[in-house]
C-alpha cells in the first residue's frame, strides 16, 4: 500500500461558520481532478481529489508518498488585517519523512500572510509539521497572526507533502 496523507474541510475563519475558502472540503473537483478553487504551489505537483473513505462528504484531497513534493493551495484575497484559523482535518497512513534526506520531506500544513506592497522576504510564514505514522482524522489549526503595522494583501493556505 502507497503511503497517503488525506485532508478535508480546511477552513480559514475567525470561528466558524466564517469559512474564507472555496472548496475547503474538496467536494468540487474540477474537469482535470484538481479541487475547484485550489491551484498549485511553486515547485510541487498536483495533488489528487479522490474518493476515499473522507470524513464528510464524498471526496478528499490526497497527497501520496512518492518521494515527490506534491500540493493544493488557495488564495485568500483581501481577509482583513485580522487574526485567523486555518483548520484541516488530516488522516495519515504509513507516512515516512526522513530526515536525512537532502531533498527535505515533509508532510505540512502551511500557510503565508503576504501584505501590500512589501516584498515576499516580508512575508509572516506559519504552519504545522504533521506527525509520520499513521492516524485517523485529528484536527490540526495553524493560528495566523499578521503584523499590524502593514495591511494584509492576501493569506496562501498551502497543504503539502514530501514523504515516503
Amino acid at each position: 500500500m502507497t503511503a497517503a496523507a488525506l485532508c478535508c474541510l480546511i477552513a480559514a475563519c475567525l470561528a466558524p461558520p466564517d469559512n474564507l475558502l472555496v472548496n475547503g472540503g474538496f467536494e468540487q473537483p474540477s474537469a482535470d481532478g484538481r479541487p475547484s478553487g485550489w491551484g498549485l504551489a511553486n515547485g510541487h505537483l498536483a495533488a489528487l481529489v479522490v474518493e476515499d473513505g473522507p470524513r464528510t462528504g464524498r471526496h478528499v484531497g490526497r497527497l501520496d508518498g512518492d518521494g515527490e513534493a506534491h500540493a493544493w493551495r488557495q488564495v485568500v484575497a483581501e481577509p482583513g488585517t485580522r487574526s485567523l484559523l486555518a483548520v484541516g482535518w488530516f488522516r495519515a497512513r504509513g507516512i515516512k519523512v526522513d530526515k536525512s534526506d537532502p531533498r527535505e520531506q515533509y508532510l505540512r500544513f502551511y500557510c503565508h500572510i503576504l501584505y501590500r506592497g512589501r516584498p515576499y522576504a516580508e512575508t509572516t510564514h506559519q504552519w504545522k509539521d504533521l506527525p509520520a505514522g499513521d492516524f485517523n482524522w485529528t484536527r490540526f489549526a495553524v493560528p495566523l497572526t499578521p503584523r499590524t503595522d502593514q495591511p494584509v494583501e492576501c493569506v496562501w493556505i498551502t497543504v503539502a507533502g514530501r514523504f515516503t
